[in-house]
């Protein structure tokens, strides 16, 4: 086989960047209600008086501490044993104006742990039962909305009670903290299901919500990071804290974290453990680059992608991502340029990791028409040129190729849409890479029998011979072989 004939494309985790050619600041679609753009209200925790972002002052709180790190300052709850603690804002404000909804909504934050880890990992977690966000008190005929902790924090929980009825769990999901280090958790919920993500990723679905307190228990306000009564607390770092009116789209929660994750809070984007997904996208294989590295490490391609030299000073190691992305608008109307700058940081020095790209995001993901943009190193500074009119996403992938058929596993989840586990999706014995490299279609049965160029040699003989099956060459290979070819032995 021709290795030369490949063009290796190499992806790595599914690293999700957001650029707004007019806006750097992403916000989900308005859907309408009198609430701007869809949010109830955000706290950033960025003063010591707790205002939230409307300018609306908490009714308490005691024993609160601001703390550097995250997006400028992040509200810490973690007291001395038996010290109450707590932070607390109107359900509904006097104006009418609403801060959160309990039967109907989503719920997004920062979190860092707070000198814990989770027992799961080895830590001894929190210790105890621990409130992110409470509404009422969880105990006996109470009335109660809350998202919590386990005391080993091995496990996250959304449940709610009335006081006509036991506690409902609504969903329930495992997680995996390190001490201080920050994780984005979002919750959405409605009467169908109920969804929780961390780190941009789908956890688990969970009933909707049937029951949710009444006004005995929302006149009360609900509480940031403790229980009612300033006990239960979360025992680390909160930032951003925004509450929505409707249920936020995977899409949204994932761009977020792609945005805000390694540049603000220090996150690996798509810091997944790849032995534990079952997604072929995630995880950089390098004993599987090695052994198929007969690439043409192509440093430009559709898009006009421009190696801008080194970065300078670096983080590698873990999984790469996309830093420091900034676009610069040129020109005006039919004629306006975009050109995108942005740095490659982590992953492993000497791999090569893909650049895609596509102007418009369906979920799933695997659904939206991604263009491969060209290759990229990490701790290098890129540029790209494109025409863009709207918004444009980028994604990185690694060089795993589980077939063996010269596409990437990414690359063939994404672009070709073929069989990441078959070396031949057409069934023709012909790999996918030699078809997508001479712009034939790897999914059209019956590809290796056609003969597009007429020079009386099949896709098939073409590729055995190593011939081009897009320019007449037969004369020439049947000359070479007086015997003549008939097909592949």
């Amino acid at each position: 086989m021709n290795s030369a004939l490949y063009r290796r494309l190499r992806f790595g985790p599914f690293l999700l960047q957001f650029l707004l050619a007019l806006a750097v600041h992403a916000t989900p679609p308005n859907p309408g209600g009198g609430v701007f753009n869809g949010e109830y209200n955000s706290f950033t925790f960025d003063n010591t008086n707790w205002l939230a972002t409307r300018g609306q002052a908490p009714l308490g709180f005691t024993n609160l501490l601001s703390v550097t790190g995250g997006n400028a300052h992040a509200l810490r709850m973690d007291p001395s044993p038996g010290t109450p603690s707590y932070l607390r804002y109107s359900v509904v404000e006097t104006n009418g104006a609403t801060n959160i909804q309990l039967n109907l909504g989503s719920v997004a934050f920062w979190y860092r742990p707070h000198n814990w880890t989770s027992t799961n990992q080895g830590g001894s977690g929190p210790g105890e039962w621990s409130r992110f966000l409470e509404v009422g008190r969880d105990t006996n005929s109470s009335s109660w909305w809350s998202v919590f902790t386990d005391p080993g924090g091995g496990n996250i929980y959304f449940a709610a009670q009335t006081n006509t009825g036991p506690a409902t769990y609504f969903l329930s999901a495992p997680i995996a903290f390190a001490s201080n280090t920050w994780h984005y958790i979002a919750l959405t919920y409605a009467g169908s299901q109920s969804s929780l993500f961390v780190d941009g990723t789908f956890l688990t679905n969970g009933s909707g919500v049937s029951v949710w307190p009444g006004p005995e228990a929302t006149t009360n306000g609900f509480f940031v990071g403790s229980a009612g009564d300033g006990t239960a607390t979360m025992h680390g770092d909160m930032d951003d804290l925004a509450t929505f009116a409707y249920e936020l789209s995977p899409v949204y929660i994932q761009g977020n974290f792609g945005v805000l994750g390694l540049p603000v809070y220090g996150v690996p984007l798509g810091a997944i453990d790849p032995s534990a997904s079952a997604d072929p996208i995630y995880g950089v294989n390098t004993s599987t680059f090695a052994a198929f590295g007969y690439g043409l490490n192509v440093i430009s391609g559709p898009g006009n992608l421009i190696d801008l030299g080194p970065s300078g000073s670096c983080l590698t190691g873990g999984f790469p991502g996309i830093t420091n992305l900034t676009a610069l608008v040129l020109g005006t109307g039919t004629n306006t340029t975009t050109k995108v700058t942005f740095t490659i940081v982590g992953g492993t020095n000497g791999i090569m990791y893909d650049l895609y790209s596509t102007p418009m995001l369906v979920a799933p993901l695997t659904n939206s028409p991604w263009a491969w943009l060209g290759q990229c190193h990490t701790c290098e500074t890129y540029q790209i040129l494109e025409h863009l009119l709207h918004p444009t996403f980028y994604v990185l992938g690694s060089p795993r190729d589980s077939d063996g058929d010269g596409l990437t596993d990414a690359y063939e989840i994404l672009v070709s849409k073929t069989d990441l586990n078959s070396f031949s999706t057409s069934g023709s014995a012909i790999p996918d890479g030699w078809l997508v490299f001479n712009g034939l279609n790897p999914n059209l049965m019956g590809i290796g029998n056609t003969d597009l160029d007429a020079d009386g040699l099949n896709n098939q003989q073409e590729y055995f011979w190593g011939t081009n099956p897009q320019v007449s060459e037969g004369f020439a290979v049947f000359v070479a072989n007086p015997a003549g070819f008939s097909g592949i032995p």
